[in-house]
């Protein structure tokens, strides 16, 4: 009798440890499960960080040429203005001359 308790605590205890190496497997193996789902989860956040600098990138490039073009435009603006300044006073100049000659000269 004394010998089959002890078969049957024995039993038990192995059984115990079996229950306790099957959870540590179990458990191992979320934590891997675990893991590789981080790690794809951190490759895709590289891959959207990536993009999102890239765009960001081309907004400074666009940027950069719509400041260039507006620069542009502005001095080209500026010399149609100094165009027209200096043709008006050609014109003055040109209409004393004229008076000047009394009126024998056609302007322009």
């Amino acid at each position: 009798a004394r010998g089959d308790e002890q078969r049957s605590a024995l039993q038990d205890e192995l059984e115990g440890a079996n229950r306790t190496v099957e959870q540590s497997q179990s458990r191992a193996f979320d934590a891997e499960v675990g893991q590789t789902a981080l790690r794809k989860a951190a490759r895709n956040l590289d891959l959207d960080r990536r993009r999102l600098l890239a765009l960001l990138e081309e907004q400074r490039a666009l940027a950069s040429s719509a400041r260039g073009q507006t620069a542009a435009i502005r001095s080209e603006h500026q010399q149609d203005r100094t165009r027209a300044r200096l043709q008006a006073h050609i014109e003055a100049q040109l209409n004393k001359v004229h008076d000047m000659l009394g009126g024998e000269v056609e302007p322009g």
